[in-house]
This record gives C-alpha cells, sequence and structure tokens, in this order.
C-alpha cells in the first residue's frame, strides 16, 4: 500500500479488497472493480473520458463550467440569419432568423469554424420565423425539418457533418 505522505502514482491493490485503486502523486482518485469504475471526490481530470454502455451519474462532473449532473447548459443563445441557406455559428445555442425581412427560410448548411467532433448545437428560431431544415448537407431522420417557435432541433458533428440527435416540433411542445 502506498505509505501516507508518498508520491506514488499509478494503481495499487489492496490484498484484503476486491478493488484496485489508482493514486495520482499519494492521492487516492479513481477504484474499480469487476463490475464498476468510481472516480473519488474532487478528483480532476482532463482529456478525453469515453464511456461505452450504460453508465450511472451520482455527484457532478463539470466541464468548463457547463456540465454536471444536474445542469446542462447550452449558454446564452446566439442570434443568426440566415445567408444564402448557410447558418454560421460559434456558439452551441443558435436562434435561427430568416434571411431578409421574410419569415420563412430554408437552412442546408452549418458551418462552424472550430467544430470539433462531439460538439453538440441547439438549433431555435425566434418568435416569428419558421426554418426549414433540408437533409442534403445535415443528416436528419427526414427529408426535412421545420423548425416554428416553440420547436427546436439538436444536432451534434460526428467529425465529418452535423447529424439530428433530437427533434421537437412546435406542435409537441404546446
Amino acid at each position: 500500500m502506498p505509505t501516507p505522505g508518498s508520491k506514488h502514482t499509478g494503481w495499487w491493490q489492496n490484498p484484503q479488497q476486491a478493488y484496485r485503486s489508482l493514486y495520482f502523486a499519494g492521492t487516492e482518485v479513481m477504484r474499480y472493480t469487476a463490475s464498476a469504475f468510481t472516480f473519488l471526490k474532487n478528483s480532476t481530470f482532463s482529456g478525453t473520458v469515453t464511456v461505452d454502455g450504460a453508465s450511472t451519474l451520482t455527484g457532478a462532473i463539470a466541464a468548463n463550467g457547463k456540465l454536471s449532473a444536474r445542469n446542462f447548459a447550452f449558454g446564452a443563445g446566439e442570434a443568426v440569419t440566415i445567408a444564402s441557406g448557410v447558418a454560421t455559428i460559434t456558439k452551441s445555442y443558435v436562434i435561427l432568423d430568416a434571411e431578409g425581412a421574410g419569415t420563412t427560410d430554408q437552412l442546408d448548411t452549418i458551418t462552424k469554424a472550430d467544430a470539433a467532433q462531439g460538439d453538440v448545437v441547439l438549433l431555435t428560431v425566434n418568435a416569428t420565423d419558421t426554418i426549414t431544415v433540408d437533409d442534403a448537407n445535415i443528416n436528419l431522420g427526414a427529408a426535412t425539418r421545420a423548425i416554428a417557435p416553440g420547436g427546436a432541433l439538436v444536432v451534434y458533428y460526428d467529425g465529418t457533418e452535423w447529424t439530428e440527435l433530437a427533434f421537437i416540433a412546435a406542435t409537441d411542445n404546446v
């Protein structure tokens, strides 16, 4: 067993216990058994954590202050006017506006300069517009999705294209 005050980094198994512990600089940060990984209180990690299969989250996970067990936030909405079928976005919460003085428009392409695999974007519309999203460059679950006030489309970036994650029609949100 790492001795108190030691700066042990690595795995250690107590022969009297049915778990293995991961230490970093003398502090136990994680335990695992045959059926579970447990990240201990005040553990801090950087980089990517991938979960494959069912998971249960207790406590809180913070990622840039935006995600926790009790809160999933996209931050303030960014108003974006569609230009020739393209929405050029910089944030994860986008309020679409029709081009010109119209109240309807079509969205064919989403561009985000710093898009990274796994990015999630919430698309809504302003209070007067209906935006029809086309399946040509955005991988939808249907040929088109009409986002009207009260509706939303959630897409994620798979590293190549934006793909529908969830669609809420305005009529579903009455």
